[in-house]
C-alpha cells in the first residue's frame, strides 16, 4: 500500500482511478450492500466515454491508495449517447483504522468536481461525530467547458444505503438546465438528513418512508407542488417554500 500526505487543494487531483468494471477484491460476504442508480440523458458528443471509480482511505491525516477492494462493479462502464441509466453498486469498507473513507464515479480522470456523478463517504463510528458515517451526494448536472448543450443531466435518482444517515441531491452551475424529475430514497432507512435544492424539474417528493428523518431541505425547487412526510416523523428542521405543500401518510 502506497502512502501520501497531501494538501487539501490536491484532494480531487491526486487520487488514483479505476474502471468501473474493477472486481471486489476480499469478499468475506457479509458486509452491507450500498447501490445508487442514475438514469442520465448523455449528448452525442460524450458517446463511448469511459467512467472512472475511485476509493481512497484516509488514515491519521494520509491519504491511502490504490485502495478498492470495496466496489462490487459500476455497470456500464462507458457512456452511450441517449438515456441511459448507471448503477453502482459497493460493499461497507472494513478499513476501520481510517477516520473516513471516500468513493468517487467520475466521467474524467483529469478534471475536478463538476465532472463527478456521485460520492460515497464515511466516517469511522469510532471518529468524534460518528452520526454522518455514511454520506451520499448525487450530481445532477455535469457540465462541460464547451456549454450547457454538452452537459450530461441526470433524470432519476434512487439510492438502496442501509446505512447512510444524509443525502444530497446536488445541480453544478446551471439551475434552468436541470432535469432531475424523479428521487427514491425511501430504500435508506437510516436517513436522518435530505437536502434537495435547485431542482426546477422536481414536482413531487416522498420522504413518508424514513422514520428517522429530522432535517429536510427542499429550497429552491420553484415546481416542487408537494413533498410527502409521516405522520410520525419527527421533523426538527424543514425548510420549504410556499408553492410546496406538505402532505402526510
Amino acid at each position: 500500500m502506497i502512502r501520501y500526505f497531501l494538501p487539501a487543494v490536491l484532494l480531487v487531483t491526486a487520487a488514483f482511478f479505476y474502471g468501473c468494471s474493477e472486481p471486489e477484491k476480499g469478499d468475506d460476504g457479509n458486509r452491507e450492500i450500498t447501490t445508487i442508480t442514475m438514469t442520465m440523458d448523455v449528448p452525442s458528443v460524450h458517446d463511448g466515454e469511459p467512467v472512472y471509480v475511485n476509493e481512497r482511505s484516509w488514515v491519521n491525516g494520509y491519504i491511502d491508495f490504490p485502495y478498492s477492494e470495496n466496489i462490487i462493479s459500476c455497470v456500464p462502464s462507458s457512456l452511450r449517447t441517449g438515456t441511459q441509466t448507471m448503477t453502482l453498486t459497493i460493499k461497507r469498507h472494513l478499513d476501520t483504522k481510517a477516520s473516513f473513507c471516500d468513493l468517487f464515479v467520475s466521467r474524467n480522470v483529469d478534471e475536478g468536481p463538476d465532472y463527478y456523478l456521485c460520492t460515497y463517504t464515511y466516517k469511522n463510528e469510532d471518529e468524534p461525530y460518528p452520526s454522518r458515517y455514511c454520506r451520499i451526494s448525487v450530481y445532477s448536472l455535469f457540465n462541460d467547458l464547451q456549454g450547457a448543450d454538452d452537459a450530461v443531466r441526470m433524470s432519476d435518482v434512487t439510492i438502496q444505503a442501509p446505512s447512510a444517515d444524509e443525502v444530497e441531491l446536488i445541480c453544478n452551475r446551471l439551475i434552468e438546465e436541470d432535469r432531475l424529475e424523479h428521487i427514491d430514497v425511501s430504500q435508506c432507512p437510516l436517513l436522518e438528513k435530505f437536502v434537495c435544492t435547485g431542482h426546477p424539474a422536481l414536482r413531487s417528493l416522498d420522504l413518508s418512508n424514513n422514520p428517522l428523518l429530522t432535517e429536510v431541505n427542499c429550497y429552491g425547487n420553484e415546481n416542487l407542488k408537494e413533498i410527502w412526510l409521516s405522520a410520525e416523523q419527527n421533523i426538527t428542521d424543514l425548510v420549504l417554500e410556499s408553492h410546496t405543500e406538505v402532505k402526510y401518510k
